[in-house]
């Protein structure tokens, strides 16, 4: 089998186990994923790794879930907004865990550190974007990677995860609870202009640039 039919058939795998284990009942997503995550499709199963493509945009709603069946990741070659509140914050963790009293999905042990890989974003990605704010990120192996990257990351808690800090660039940024990160200093930062909502560039999934929107 080629690597194409070696993919299909694990994720059909996954997909089996997570039915008879009575994990299934999330929405199980793969692959290349654009445009929305709402609320009311939470809990979203990860059977594979995700991938937003270079000039398309995903936007996840408050409070939904999303659980990682497997050693998978979040590969944001684009960009990825993913913006919380207090009251519901946007919850990435193992598919063995239950957050925020989630009993949609019954785990079958209890959830360990590198359950999952993390989220990266990669050399290029749309850092103008780019945010996520209200996040907690549960059980996974690196948490946050950025790769010649820099987006907003603003009121996120990292909890129970093998590497407890962000890395930039290859090198491991001291996590500090209550503080929330930002990647780069402010006087180093790269300056945004102001945006359109960003909920008006997420409907179709196409990022819409506006003109001198970075200055650096």
């Amino acid at each position: 089998m080629n690597r194409d039919q070696i993919r299909f058939v694990t994720i059909i795998f996954v997909w089996l186990v997570l039915c008879r284990s009575g994990l299934g009942t999330g929405r199980q997503v793969a692959g290349m994923q654009i445009g929305i995550w709402p609320i009311k499709n939470s809990p979203y199963v990860v059977v594979d790794d995700i991938i937003i493509p270079k000039g398309l945009v995903l936007k996840i709603e408050p409070g939904v879930i999303v659980k990682f069946a497997g050693h998978y990741q979040i590969i944001v070659e684009g960009a990825l907004i993913a913006k919380g509140s207090e009251a519901r914050p946007i919850v990435f963790t193992s598919v063995h865990d239950s957050p925020q009293s989630d009993t949609s999905l019954q785990p079958t042990r209890s959830a360990r550190p590198s359950d999952w890989q993390g989220i990266e974003f990669r050399h290029g990605c749309d850092d103008y974007l780019t945010a996520l704010d209200h996040c907690t990120i549960r059980f996974s192996d690196w948490g946050i990677r950025c790769v010649d990257c820099f987006p907003q990351l603003t009121n996120i808690i990292l909890e129970r995860n093998e590497q407890m800090t962000v890395t930039i660039n290859h090198e491991a940024v001291p996590y500090l609870p209550g503080h929330g990160i930002s990647p780069l200093p402010a006087q180093t930062r790269p300056k945004i202009a102001p945006l359109p909502d960003p909920q008006s560039d997420a409907n179709d999934g196409v990022i819409k640039k506006p003109v001198g929107s970075r200055k650096l």
